[in-house]
């Protein structure tokens, strides 16, 4: 293995920082050695240099147990209110059909003969 040098120079003390000359190195590294995070950004005018054609947003994630379950419930929510708005129709219609299948015949020959 080459043995290799490094050099590091001390903080200029005239250039202002958070960090003052006195800073340990790991408490700096810790801190990612950034001085000041400066966040700007501008999507309208990224869109207006840009011009994309399409737009699209793609999360690629494990589901975890919450997700899965609170989806279960919110399927069978909806599943039970159109059971809820269903079922009696449903039932009137098996009903009236019922009705007239189990109808005696006589009354039916009755009415065709007259």
């Amino acid at each position: 293995m080459l043995p290799f040098t490094l050099n590091i120079t001390a903080l200029d003390p005239t250039v202002p920082s958070r960090f003052s000359p006195k800073t340990q190195l790991n408490t700096i590294v810790s801190q990612l050695l950034v001085d000041e995070w400066i966040n700007a950004t501008y999507p309208i005018a990224h869109y207006e240099n840009c011009k994309p054609i399409s737009c699209t947003y793609t999360y690629s994630g494990r589901y975890n147990l919450y997700y899965a379950f609170t989806s279960i419930l919110g399927l069978l929510g909806g599943l039970s209110v159109v059971l809820r708005l269903i079922v009696p129709f449903i039932t009137k219609f098996i009903v009236r059909l019922k009705r007239r299948l189990l109808r005696p015949r006589y009354q039916i020959k009755e009415q065709q003969s007259s």
